[in-house]
């Protein structure tokens, strides 16, 4: 990934986290006008994003297999596993406690999440979570508010890089997975915190569910602010560690589909 500028946006102070956040109602984002720039042509919806962020972890972690790196070349045979998981046998697919306590985490919570480390530095512990669509959806508002924010051209054309915004959208998708070290968050701001972010995500679309449009509305606000903050600590990590990360998180994704597809994790009604 490649270091860019964040966003200038600031997340308001205020004495509760975000989940007390109570200001008033955000007026509700204009539709484009004029002709589409092409910048905003392609706007794919939250699992077709989630694909193309996978296929970009799996073009890395091939590269990264190539240079000899065992945690990334492991992923590349996770996956492979994936496309002949009908060949496992019903001895083979057991569950164990491990797998039992995340489906668990996904079902109840809303989230699983799991510490990984390096093999060269194997007392740092690297926490990483699992992603909803939800959360892939708020990735693409804010990638869709930073091309609104940039005013059109005569054509209907904006100027801004394309890469400018796959940038920001790989850094969001990292502070949506990634906690922290060892056991720590990656800033101290309380609203900033990973649990926070995705516990007041799964609180607005509960809002939305049962019509406080208003409410939801103002705390997507925060979220967003919260979260453009939070990518910008992701943009200043190496970028080594980063792709590090996105390696990982795709093991994780992949090992997650494995365990929630297996027999016996959701009773058949």
């Amino acid at each position: 990934m490649e270091a860019s500028t964040g966003s200038s946006s600031q997340v308001p102070r205020q004495s509760g986290g975000i989940l007390d956040h109570t200001r008033g109602p955000a007026p509700a984002p204009e539709a484009p006008q004029g002709p589409t720039a092409k910048a905003k042509e392609q706007f794919p919806d939250v699992f077709t994003e989630q694909k193309r962020m996978v296929e970009h972890t799996e073009t890395v972690a091939r590269g990264m297999e190539r240079r000899n790196d065992p945690g990334i070349a492991e992923a590349a045979k996770t996956q492979a596993a994936l496309s002949s998981a009908d060949l496992i046998s019903p001895e083979e697919e057991k569950i164990s406690p491990i797998d039992m306590k995340l489906a668990e985490q996904l079902i109840f919570k809303g989230y699983a999440e799991t510490d990984v480390t390096m093999a060269n530095f194997p007392d740092i512990k690297y926490t990483l979570c699992s992603t909803s669509a939800q959360e892939l959806s708020i990735i693409d508002e804010i990638a869709f508010d930073m091309v609104k924010s940039v005013k059109q051209n005569n054509d209907g054309t904006v100027d801004m890089p394309e890469n400018h915004i796959r940038t920001m959208r790989n850094a969001l998708f990292v502070a949506l997975s990634y906690r922290g070290m060892n056991g720590k968050e990656l800033t101290n701001e309380p609203t900033m915190y990973l649990n926070t972010l995705k516990r007041a995500i799964i609180k607005m679309n509960d809002m939305m569910d049962i019509g406080d449009l208003k409410e939801a509305i103002e705390l997507n606000k925060s979220i967003k602010e919260a979260l453009i903050k939070r990518a910008t600590l992701v943009k200043k990590m190496a970028t080594p560690l980063i792709d590090y990360l996105s390696g990982e998180k795709y093991r994780f994704d992949a090992k997650m589909s494995m365990i929630m597809d297996m027999k016996g994790i959701i009773p058949k009604s």
